[in-house]
This record gives structure tokens, sequence and C-alpha cells, in this order.
């Protein structure tokens, strides 16, 4: 994931292209995986419906909380391009 960032900056020409395509591997990554945990969570429903078992609820509810603490702030975004490019990448 670092290395992909690192990647998609390396050519970028003034910090203002290195923030966006931070910024774009950090929505795209979010995107992916909210989509994994929402299958997840969608397979594990249906599963609830079939087989009338209550305990697979609990896959369900671990991906919405999944989903929920993927939401993006910008605290959250500011340390994750801190973390792959270094503090200066921000300034």
């Amino acid at each position: 994931m670092i290395s992909h960032l690192r990647n998609s900056v390396a050519y970028a020409d003034s910090p203002e292209e290195t923030q966006k395509a931070a910024l774009t591997v950090y929505y795209n990554l979010t995107i992916l995986g909210g989509a994994m945990a929402e299958g997840i969570g969608t397979f594990s429903t249906g599963l609830v419906l079939v087989n009338g078992q209550a305990w697979l609820l609990v896959f369900p509810a671990a991906a919405i909380l999944i989903l929920l603490s993927q939401i993006p702030s910008e605290s959250r975004i500011r340390s994750w391009i801190a973390e792959g490019l270094g503090p200066q990448a921000m300034s």
C-alpha cells in the first residue's frame, strides 16, 4: 500500500500534484476496503435468511463497523499520507 503511494507520487512536479495523487490512492483504497466489507456483510445476511442461524449476524455487524471505521477524515488522511511520504508531504 505504501509502495503504491510512493510510486504514484514519484512523478509529481509540485506539492499540489503530490497531494492529489496521494488522495487518489487513499480514496481508491477506501472504496475497495468498503466494497470488500460490504460483500462479506451482504453474503452473511443472505446466509442468515437462508439458514435462519442468528449467530451469522455477527458478520454483517462486523462489516458495518468496518465501513464506519473507514469514513475518511482530515486527520486520518493526513496521518496516512505522512506515514507513506513523510510529514513534509502535507505542508
